[in-house]
């Protein structure tokens, strides 16, 4: 029997573990396949984080996930810094590197478009658009540190992550160039609050957009 498949999308290093780590590590323990893409290409934030060591970073945490196959969408010079557009081009581009995998997706997680980062918003519209095919399942996901300011995120998926709780907070720790307690302790107050949706003290929440059956 062929595994299942699912494709978590994140603008940013990071990203997908704010949003979904726990549920990826759930499903891998399951069994199924995972794959992760970086749309944006790291870059040099500031002088304490260095493409080099975000680089890093993001490559410990999906190893704490054990994550072992990702990507990166858009490279330099494909575009400019921190520069994330919605157009055919980029939608033709995402689609062009997912075609190596040549599947159909059991289930696509990203960025709701109610987040308040343009890159979360404009990888929430890409992702959208190459979904229109080849995708049987689409969830929203949510970040801690964006949260508060989506007011049309409305969560209907709720995923139990009692026993994936530790990993997350251990693979976002890898990003310890910019990861303080004040901002772990809000994922993992963020995880409580969605646990009362469940029978497990800790939840992450996504909303659903579509499914087919």
């Amino acid at each position: 029997m062929t595994n299942k498949k699912v494709l978590a999308v994140g603008a940013h290093p990071d990203d997908i573990e704010l949003g979904c780590a726990g549920t990826l590590s759930k499903l891998i323990k399951e069994g199924w396949d995972v794959t992760c893409l970086i749309m944006v290409d790291p870059h040099d934030f500031d002088d304490t984080r260095p493409k080099e060591v975000v680089y890093r970073e993001f490559e410990n945490s999906f190893s704490i996930l054990d994550i072992k196959d990702f990507d990166i969408v858009f490279t330099s010079p494909i575009i400019e810094k921190c520069i994330l557009t919605v157009d055919s081009d980029s939608v033709e581009h995402f689609e062009s590197i997912t075609e190596v995998y040549n599947t159909e997706w059991d289930l696509v997680i990203t960025h709701h478009n109610g987040d308040s980062h343009q890159d979360h918003k404009n990888t929430s519209d890409i992702v959208y658009s190459f979904c229109r095919k080849n995708v049987k399942e689409l969830w929203f996901m949510e970040s801690a540190l964006y949260f508060n300011r989506n007011k049309s995120f409305q969560p209907n998926v709720f995923v139990g992550i009692d026993k994936h709780i530790d990993t997350k907070i251990e693979s976002l720790s890898c990003y310890d160039s910019y990861m303080n307690q004040a901002r772990l302790n809000l994922v993992v107050d963020l995880a409580r609050i969605r646990g009362g949706m469940t029978t497990d003290k800790h939840a992450e929440a996504f909303q659903q957009m579509h499914r087919i059956l």
